[in-house]
């Protein structure tokens, strides 16, 4: 048993330097630190990003609500006015083919 002890008390020689490990563990830790601190500025970052995301959707949509509620010309652009001419000439010949109709129907 004493000699255990007396063997315990004998410094041993190593090959490294024992201020080296704990300079390299330092360093380890600074560079931890860093890493923490950039991934927080990226995740803030991020955060930025979408809530600027979220206001200028929200932008959008308030402007989108308002489609349609422009005051509009006092006339139709010339195609609404084409397609109202097509639509009362077909109606017209619909009238005029059920009169022909109805005139068939009441010879027979």
């Amino acid at each position: 048993m004493m000699e255990s002890i007396e063997k315990a008390d004998v410094k041993r020689l190593t090959l490294i330097s024992h201020s080296r490990l704990e300079e390299e563990k330092q360093r380890l830790k600074k560079e931890k630190k860093k890493a923490e601190e950039e991934e927080e500025r990226k995740r803030d970052a991020e955060k930025e990003e979408a809530e600027a995301m979220i206001f200028e959707l929200s932008n959008q949509e308030g402007t989108s609500q308002n489609k349609g509620k422009d005051v509009m010309d006092s006339e139709p652009p010339a195609y609404i006015l084409k397609m109202q001419a097509d639509i009362e000439s077909q109606r017209i010949n619909h009238e005029a083919l059920q009169q022909k109709v109805d005139k068939i129907a009441t010879n027979q």
